[in-house]
């Protein structure tokens, strides 16, 4: 979905006109790309299939790792260290040191252009912006309802490929072994 597309939606259903530019100067087309915008980033921070990548990092001559540029947050791959950051660089906040030997093995989770996520995340960032922007300029009535169960069913399909993409899975985890082998006497 083009941001153009969600912006028009938006100003569609406060009964206003369409634009033919996000650069037009709008007060409203304002309002609604900074609704976009954080709305947005609470759904990538989360973590999705489609934003997070594992990635090996390796020290700089000065032993420093430079923190992903794209990134909005880091894990570690060894659940025993935490990772922030520090004046661009990676910090281990357990250790207090940002000078490392070894390269860092780290889950990234990317911050992505609104034109490039997968459409059911649009759908949902673009439902949420709705309904914000319509209950703070126009207040709750009928249409809020409307609204909300559009932005269910685009979360349900957002979840839903989530899941498929993620291979959630109870049989990998140790609970599920011990629970097959209970039942098998």
């Amino acid at each position: 979905m083009e941001l153009l597309d969600a912006v028009n939606s938006c100003l569609s259903a406060l009964g206003e006109a369409r634009v033919t530019s996000t650069a037009t100067r709008h007060p409203t087309v304002d309002l609604i790309l900074g609704t976009i915008k954080v709305k947005q980033k609470a759904i990538l921070e989360r973590g999705m299939w489609f934003n997070t990548y594992d990635a090996k990092m390796y020290p700089n001559d000065a032993g420093q790792v430079e923190y992903p540029a794209a990134a909005i947050s880091v894990q570690s791959g060894d659940s025993s260290k935490i990772y922030v950051k520090r004046n661009g660089m990676l910090f281990d906040v357990l250790d207090n040191t940002a000078f490392f030997t070894e390269p860092v093995t780290i889950t990234v989770t990317a911050d992505i252009a609104f034109e490039n996520l997968p459409e059911c995340v649009a759908n949902v960032v673009m439902y949420r912006t709705m309904r914000a922007v319509y209950v703070g300029d126009l207040g709750y009535d009928p249409t809020v309802s409307d609204m909300m169960q559009n932005e269910q069913v685009a979360s349900l399909q957002m979840e839903t490929m989530h899941m498929r993409n993620m291979q959630y899975s109870t049989r990998s985890r140790r609970g599920f072994a011990r629970y097959m082998q209970a039942l098998r006497g």
